[in-house]
């Protein structure tokens, strides 16, 4: 415990941050969006359009409840006229609220509750694919997340793939291991209630001590941030409070509020608080401080001195940028052959995502999509299209993400109707969600495909042209020579026989709909 001169120095002024947070991803929109939207479809913070209920409390089975105009009338409804048929069941809402400690014990319980191999070993599978992707992704991100808002208070044109800082710096086990320390810090002190709280706090600057510098050991950044947090909870819980009407906009708005200006403002702002206390830190010479030693994240000339207007990039990708480095490598051309393995590159990969998806939230295997093999078509041929569509729109992160949004809906909706018409099947079934078109297509899941297709562009596919580009001509001919011939043979025998079931075709899916008879209609 420190004494009361660090408790008073360390003051801040909250109107100054947050007016300073606004301004800083004001002047660098775009980007800032991108690594909201990124934040989202990770699932490492914020929202959804939708929130689990029970429509039948006796028999425990909870449904999906979209927040549109008609779920609101049915919850209201039902509050006021009918309150002891349908009541929120509040332990379906713990169950089947996602997040890394929820599911995690879901799985656990699946796996000591199973009677058959397969589900043991499925309920297990999923519990080691929800701590991996927790330590290793979520966890991973979170501090990225953190390094792009520090970069952002000073440099002007700070770019998305700064949130793979960890990455690049090749640093992820350390950083896991510390944020995997916090957490189980944390989750220990919540069993005490009001220490959960205080903790909540004095932990609160762990993910950026480890985005400032990523090889500070657990302890040091747990008890750094302690440090520099003494004396300031109390405040940061009152800015906390101030928040609270935008996060009210956020949520009024179903999360797009959020998306387009209010997450990223929060972030900004906490940055810049992270930054002042950092630098009081280094001044009042607090044990620790001098392991915060990036100095490029604090440079002498302030943001909004006219010198600074040169001040674009964080030093490191400042170089590369001014050799043309950003054009060279994303704008490159991409080979026939190459866009060949591309393809199923995207079809695997999407595969994989949906079935882990799946895997992390219901703990069972579902061999996804209309064909029978490990590929779905459509994200191979979504990749496809962007890297050949949109060749001249890669300058600008901004454009391609609009662009991603038109060329993944218009591909979705007609590969929806032409399955429907011609198979008499939906695949998937948007009908529930906000802002779609006869659920074929709605804008929650553009808005994740856009993402995806801005981190293909930028991150996956030349990456994997790179390692593309190192096999001999004889081993990718070859290779995608018998792709293509099992895909072939997967597309004939399925042509007559789709795979089809329970968590593939929409009927059967996670979109059912639920019947409400009391008011004759259907969500």
């Amino acid at each position: 415990m420190l004494d009361q001169s660090w408790k008073d120095y360390s003051r801040w002024n909250r109107k100054d941050l947050k007016k300073r947070g606004s301004a800083a991803i004001l002047r660098n929109y775009t980007d800032t969006l991108l690594v909201s939207a990124i934040y989202i479809l990770f699932g490492i913070g914020y929202g959804s359009s939708t929130i689990n209920v029970a429509a039948n409390p006796g028999s425990g089975h909870t449904g999906q409840l979209f927040l549109d105009s008609l779920a609101f009338k049915e919850v209201f409804y039902n509050i006021f006229h009918r309150g002891d048929l349908f009541l929120f069941n509040i332990w379906n809402q713990f169950l089947s609220y996602s997040s890394p400690l929820t599911d995690g014990m879901r799985h656990l319980g699946g796996a000591l509750a199973a009677k058959t191999f397969s589900s043991f070993f499925f309920s297990m599978l999923a519990l080691l694919l929800v701590i991996f992707f927790t330590l290793f992704v979520q966890n991973i991100l979170i501090v990225g997340n953190r390094r792009y808002f520090l970069e952002n208070r000073v440099y002007s044109k700070t770019q998305l793939s700064r949130v793979l800082y960890v990455y690049r710096r090749r640093r992820v086990k350390k950083v896991a291991w510390a944020m995997f320390v916090k957490s189980v810090f944390q989750i220990l002190w919540s069993l005490t209630v009001v220490g959960g709280i205080v903790k909540f706090y004095s932990y609160r600057l762990v993910p950026f001590i480890l985005a400032e510098n990523p090889s500070i050991s657990a302890t040091n950044a747990i008890t750094l941030s302690r440090a520099l947090m003494d004396g300031n909870k109390w405040r940061w819980l009152m800015m906390d409070i101030t928040f609270l009407p935008w996060r009210f906009l956020s949520g009024v708005t179903f999360q797009l509020g959020g998306l387009v200006y209010i997450y990223g403002y929060i972030r900004s702002t906490e940055a810049f608080l992270y930054a002042d206390l950092r630098e009081k830190a280094k001044v009042y010479q607090l044990i620790g401080a001098d392991q915060l030693d990036d100095g490029l994240l604090y440079p002498s000339i302030p943001p909004d001195m006219p010198d600074a207007a040169n001040r674009e990039y964080y030093p490191d990708y400042a170089k590369r940028m001014e050799e043309g480095w950003f054009t060279a490598y994303y704008g490159r051309h991409y080979a026939i052959l190459h866009l060949i393995l591309l393809f199923f590159v995207f079809s695997v990969f999407g595969w994989v995502w949906e079935v882990s998806l799946n895997l992390l939230r219901d703990g069972i295997f579902v061999n996804r999509g209309f064909y029978h093999g490990p590929w779905l078509p459509i994200y191979g041929w979504g990749g496809t299209l962007i890297l050949i569509l949109l060749k001249r729109l890669r300058h600008s992160v901004f454009l391609t993400f609009l662009a991603t949004v038109v060329i993944c809906g218009v591909l979705e909706y007609v590969t929806s109707w032409a399955m429907e018409k011609t198979l008499g099947q939906r695949w998937w079934d948007y009908s529930g969600y906000l802002f779609n078109i006869n659920g074929r297509v709605c804008l929650e899941v553009l808005l994740m495909f856009a993402v995806g297709g801005c981190a293909l562009v930028y991150l996956i596919a030349p990456k994997v042209d790179d390692f593309l580009q190192k096999i001999p001509a004889k081993g990718k001919i070859t290779a995608a020579v018998m792709l293509i011939l099992l895909f072939s043979s997967d597309a004939y025998y399925t042509s007559s026989h789709p795979n089809a079931g329970n968590g593939i075709t929409a009927e059967n899916g996670i979109n059912k709909s639920i019947e409400l008879s009391d008011l004759n209609i259907t969500l």
